[in-house]
């Protein structure tokens, strides 16, 4: 939750001081003025100005961590399970004002052989 300063107009909205505006954060990498089809997942977008550890001096301390270790898990994941597959046709998704996320997600692998 947000308290307007100032009177201001954002994207056609007028906001007068002290108004409350509550922000979520889940809905601002589906924004189609940034996103061309921001309902799909696609790791290859590029550019992918996503909001989600903040810009400038508000990123995170953690977003580069964060990032590393997403890379690394993704990476040895499919790399020790190269025939990993959903194995149900949809996730469950869990979608609050806090986050945004699945519910479960059910995976087939082959058996393994070796680590």
């Amino acid at each position: 939750m947000r308290v307007v300063k100032g009177d201001l107009e954002v994207h056609g909205r007028h906001f007068k001081a002290g108004d409350r505006v509550l922000v979520i954060v889940n809905a601002a990498n589906f924004d189609p003025r940034r996103f061309e089809h921001p309902e799909q997942f696609d790791v290859t977008r590029d550019p992918n100005p996503h909001p989600t550890f903040n810009v400038g001096p508000h990123c995170g301390l953690g977003a580069p961590l964060a990032r590393l270790e997403g890379q690394i898990a993704i990476t040895e994941v499919i790399r020790r399970f190269p025939d990993l597959e959903l194995a149900v046709p949809a996730v469950q998704p869990v979608d609050t004002l806090v986050m945004r996320g699945v519910r479960s997600m059910p995976v087939r692998v082959a058996a393994i052989t070796t680590w």
